[in-house]
């Protein structure tokens, strides 16, 4: 008996070029702690586009990586696929030409980001970058931080470095959103992103979404300068990993913003 999946036929494609009509689709991919779900939950309510998540579930807790799905490869209408948190490689390649899909990005401090991840850790192993032990909930503050800082910030970078290259591609569409205007302003940020995205929505529509993805429904991270909860030992520790790998040219493009 063959327990391989009978291949299915992937109608989206085929419904490109047809009376003129273009499904689109739009895929936010994130590193951990960067307002994804925020994010998500804003343009979700916005769009009322059907969301598709194009990934094995019972995989969620490795590195996530597109493998699009029956449901996706036969629906011939618009699609936003959730927040995922993958990098930009070969596969993701592959499916960005093959659909034309718009990437959205969300952009924090990387020291922002590695803290609420540490603080995230101490109820939730579920972080897709590095191992985290069980014990890592047993942990002092200042042990999980820096175990969190070793483990995670190459992931970080790796994801930045990534989609940065990306981006100077006249072949992939890249759009960045930045994690304090969307939370500083998040009408504002939300009206550029659909404006970049090409999508027409009105201002009470904007609004509307804004309220409905309030901070309270969503897992939402504690905004600012969370670089303040960090010890000297952490800040060293950061400074000469970052400095290292900021040698690379790329990197250093990619991430000089977010240190």
């Amino acid at each position: 008996m063959s327990y391989m999946r009978k291949p299915f036929k992937l109608k989206r494609e085929h419904a490109f070029p047809k009376d003129g009509y273009r499904p689109r689709t739009i895929w936010i991919t994130a590193a951990p702690k960067t307002g994804s779900t925020l994010l998500t939950m804003r343009l979700h309510h916005c769009l009322s586009w059907r969301a598709i998540w194009p990934l094995p579930r019972a995989f969620w807790r490795q590195p996530q990586q597109l493998r699009m799905t029956a449901e996706f490869g036969s629906y011939p209408g618009n699609v936003l696929i959730p927040q995922t948190h993958t990098m930009f490689n070969e596969a993701s390649e592959h499916w960005m030409k093959k659909f034309d899909i718009h990437v959205v990005v969300p952009k924090r401090r990387l020291l922002d980001s590695l803290v609420s991840a540490s603080e995230h850790s101490k109820t939730e192993a579920g972080l897709p970058f590095g191992y985290l032990p069980d014990s890592i909930k047993d942990m002092s503050d200042d042990e999980r931080l820096s175990y969190v800082i070793s483990v995670a910030l190459g992931w970080y970078i790796q994801f930045y470095t990534g989609w940065h290259i990306a981006s100077k591609s006249n072949e992939f569409k890249v759009i960045y959103v930045d994690y304090t205007h969307m939370v500083e302003k998040p009408t504002d940020n939300l009206r550029q992103l659909l404006s970049d995205l090409k999508v027409d929505r009105t201002d009470d529509e904007i609004k509307e979404a804004v309220e409905y993805a309030s901070a309270d429904k969503t897992r939402f991270n504690v905004g600012g300068d969370r670089s303040k909860e960090c010890t000297a030992k952490h800040r060293a520790l950061y400074s000469s990993m970052v400095k290292a790998a900021m040698a690379n040219p790329d990197v250093a493009s990619a991430v000089k913003a977010l240190i």
